[in-house]
């Protein structure tokens, strides 16, 4: 009488112990393959060939996984690597900074007025590593902008860059972004160990580095087509500082 029921235990066991479905999201909703993730990172790979030098490549990075059903789901953004410097630098000096006072650093607008960052304290403040070749970086700039416009009295913000001021003139010139610039930041770049672009932190109103992140998530519309996302759950992150 046992024998009748070994097949359908190890069914069973087959059943409780298959792995689960990885599905890729950009923005929490939608769902792609490994597949189609990578096709989308290779396409925005070739139009990043056509801005910047070869040494930098797209990377897609996990930033958060969860369940659903049967697929476990993976959150993905694409942002730009600098392969000089990449390897375990990236962006963990700065996220080790978490807690403590964004450095003290004197930088030039693109006219070539010298601010010290201690200018911004009073209110919380958005500051985006970013340059003008960088297509990631390009992308969130309307979010940015719709940011500005909506928060502009309520919140600091800020871009800094390694580009010469006379090329982030000529920039500004073509594409408004209405951030606060600081250029020529190279040798303060290097200091601080980043490599990954676009980075974006959030300081409270005294200064206090309170979260580093990467490049707001991309998302896919529902003709698989790929666009930024809207930040909200940066602006949600900034309201919890208030």
């Amino acid at each position: 009488m046992k024998s009748q029921f070994v097949l359908p235990l190890v069914l069973l066991l087959i059943a409780c112990t298959k792995a689960p479905k990885k599905i890729f999201t950009t923005n929490g909703a939608n769902r792609f393959t490994a597949q189609q993730i990578e096709t989308k990172r290779l396409a925005l790979q070739a139009q990043l060939a056509q801005q910047i030098r070869t040494d930098f490549l797209v990377k897609a990075s996990i930033v958060d996984s969860f369940s659903s059903g049967d697929s476990l789901i993976k959150k993905i953004r694409f942002e730009v690597m600098n392969l000089e410097i990449e390897g375990p630098k990236s962006r963990a000096a700065l996220t080790k900074q978490v807690g403590q006072s964004f450095p003290e650093v004197t930088l030039p607008t693109p006219t070539g007025e010298k601010v010290n960052f201690t200018a911004f304290r009073g209110k919380p403040s958005v500051v985006n590593f970013w340059f003008t070749r960088c297509a990631p970086c390009i992308d969130e700039i309307p979010v940015f902008n719709q940011m500005v416009k909506n928060h502009g009295t309520k919140y600091n913000f800020i871009a800094i860059t390694f580009d010469k001021g006379e090329r982030v003139q000529r920039f500004l010139a073509k594409r408004s972004f209405d951030f606060f610039h600081l250029t020529e930041a190279k040798a303060f770049i290097d200091s601080i160990e980043l490599s990954a672009y676009p980075t974006t932190l959030l300081l409270d109103s005294e200064g206090v580095i309170k979260h580093v992140q990467g490049g707001l998530p991309y998302r896919f519309d529902k003709n698989g087509e790929l666009g930024m996302g809207d930040g909200k759950d940066l602006i949600a992150l900034l309201e919890e500082m208030e």
